[in-house]
């Protein structure tokens, strides 16, 4: 009788132990207005980054408003993500900007602050356009997601 006494103890003792409240999302006990836009200074395009929590990957579309513009070349370098040793990838079918970083490594975060998350360079042929960013994701370490607010700016190219 004694073991089953001790058992339901200690059984007792974890689930009082078990902090329920608690969730994955390590970002909730700060409140963060998360925006990203895209920029250009002096026929400098970057994406801009502000009050954001760390971040474990990202994706975005750039969005053109003339179809009669041909985007012949597209990278991404520098800003955070690069100081954060991401791999950046671009799709030149997609215009899709993806980065992240194999080794777990994050960009740190920037709350109340503003940065570069990343430079781009476009080659384009024919018309000229306006050019946006959409379809932003953010995540966290875990996978969580990570709230965003797209700045509807857009820059005009070439």
């Amino acid at each position: 009788m004694k073991k089953n006494s001790l058992i339901y103890a200690v059984i007792g003792i974890l689930f009082l132990k078990c902090d329920t409240t608690s969730n994955n999302n390590p970002i909730s006990n700060i409140d963060y207005n998360t925006q990203i836009s895209i920029q250009k200074e002096n026929n400098t395009i970057y994406i801009q980054i502000d009050d954001y929590p760390e971040i474990a990957g990202f994706q975005f579309d750039l969005s053109i408003d003339n179809e009669n513009l041909e985007i012949d070349a597209l990278s991404a370098f520098g800003g955070v993500s690069e100081e954060s040793n991401f791999m950046v990838s671009t799709g030149l079918q997609n215009l899709r900007i993806l980065g992240f970083n194999l080794n777990g490594e994050t960009i740190e975060s920037g709350h109340l602050s503003s940065n570069t998350l990343i430079f781009l360079t476009i080659d384009t042929n024919g018309a000229s356009a306006l050019i946006g960013i959409e379809n932003v994701i953010l995540s966290g370490k875990n996978g969580y997601n990570i709230p965003v607010n797209t700045i509807p700016s857009l820059i005009s190219v070439p």
